[in-house]
């Protein structure tokens, strides 16, 4: 501790200096000697770091405070005061860390900034290893949809009866929360008898839309001359230039099958899925609705995936159909779509096709 002890009486005057840099190297040296010796302080010792440390955050630029953050996220023995500070940042690159590890914080602290902080940090909240009732009750509350399916999402969150019912009631209008609800194991047979009447209502609401009568749909706008086919090079540029940026995901599918942009919903798709470009074209020429179930079935991804692939529009592609498929493709057994998937990868497109069906049919008639 004599090593600390030369760099305490130093803060006063380092603070004094009015110097950026000086400051940042000396509170990193702080914290390095709390990361190295926190198993052996005692209390007096801890509140010491604490008070020092305290002096130094509202001097320091916010990448400084986030360094620290996520240096004292994981230490049991954390100097308690700082670390609250940390977590009410309003620079969420600061406080996540502490929000989403540090076992410092009480419910109290978690409830006021729930409250007085937005959904950024209640997301952060929503990443720890345990949330109780108190704190689940309040993020339900004040969250939003991105809020709420983090918390349903996390196996360590604990719902009173009032915030589980309150839950529920917010995934009426929101698939994706539906189905994170639905892979709970704490959901009770109540819980889930109502979680599918209201998946229920929800998919017939959307039937009623898909069996609208033509007439009362906006007439179509006849399509341009098309060119000569997809133009995938220009879709895999894209990708490549998203993908340096960030992981190219199953939203990104939802997002271009919207826009009707095939050739890039294809492409992602193939990169994905792991199928050719080609494979996956001949899917949407020949609308095989059946097979693309599979492949979504296959890799785990939902039914609103599907449901804006299956109704992706394009001139050089055939109208979609407005069958109901929902029911098929919660029928699919998952592991059989992976199978049908490995054989629709290494196999001729007809033994793909035959595995497709034994995946929607399990008894291969």
């Amino acid at each position: 501790m004599t090593g600390a002890a030369n760099l305490i009486a130093d803060v006063e005057g380092t603070i004094a200096q009015r110097s950026g840099p000086a400051r940042e190297r000396t509170l990193a040296k702080i914290t390095d000697l709390l990361a190295r010796d926190a198993d052996r302080l005692d209390g007096e010792q801890i509140a010491l770091f604490d008070h020092v440390l305290g002096c130094f955050t509202p001097q320091v630029p916010a990448a400084a405070r986030a360094d620290l953050a996520e240096r004292l996220a994981d230490l049991v023995n954390a100097p308690p005061n700082v670390t609250r500070t940390l977590a009410f940042d309003e620079d969420i690159v600061v406080a996540q860390p502490i929000l989403s590890r540090s076992s410092q914080l009480s419910d109290q602290d978690l409830v006021e900034i729930a409250v007085t902080r937005g959904s950024q940090h209640m997301t952060a909240i929503c990443e720890r290893r345990h949330v109780s009732e108190l704190v689940t009750d309040i993020l339900i509350t004040h969250g939003d949809d991105k809020v709420w399916r983090a918390i349903a999402a996390n196996a360590g969150a604990r719902f009173s009866p009032l915030g589980k019912s309150e839950l529920l009631d917010r995934s009426r209008g929101d698939e994706a929360l539906q189905d994170i609800l639905g892979s709970r194991d704490d959901l009770t047979d109540q819980d889930m008898q109502r979680l599918v009447a209201i998946a229920r209502e929800a998919a017939k609401a959307r039937l009623a839309i898909s069996l609208e009568p033509p007439k009362t749909r906006p007439a179509a706008p006849c399509p341009a001359p098309a060119p000569a086919g997809l133009d995938y090079a220009r879709a895999q540029k894209a990708l490549r230039a998203m993908s340096e940026k960030r992981p190219v995901s199953e939203a990104d599918i939802v997002a271009f099958a919207r826009k009707d942009q095939a050739a890039e919903a294809i492409a992602v798709i193939s990169l994905l899925a792991v199928l050719p470009i080609p494979t996956v074209e001949r899917v949407f020429r020949e609308r095989d609705d059946e097979m693309l179930l599979v492949i979504g079935k296959a890799n785990n991804w939902s039914w609103r995936t599907v449901r804006a692939l299956v109704g992706m529009r394009d001139p050089l592609l055939p109208e979609p159909s407005a069958r109901p498929l929902e029911p098929t493709f919660d029928a699919i057994s998952a592991s059989a779509a992976r199978r049908a998937l490995q054989a629709l990868a290494h196999a001729d497109h007809g033994a793909g096709l035959r595995a497709v069906r034994n995946a929607l049919r399990p008894d291969g008639t």
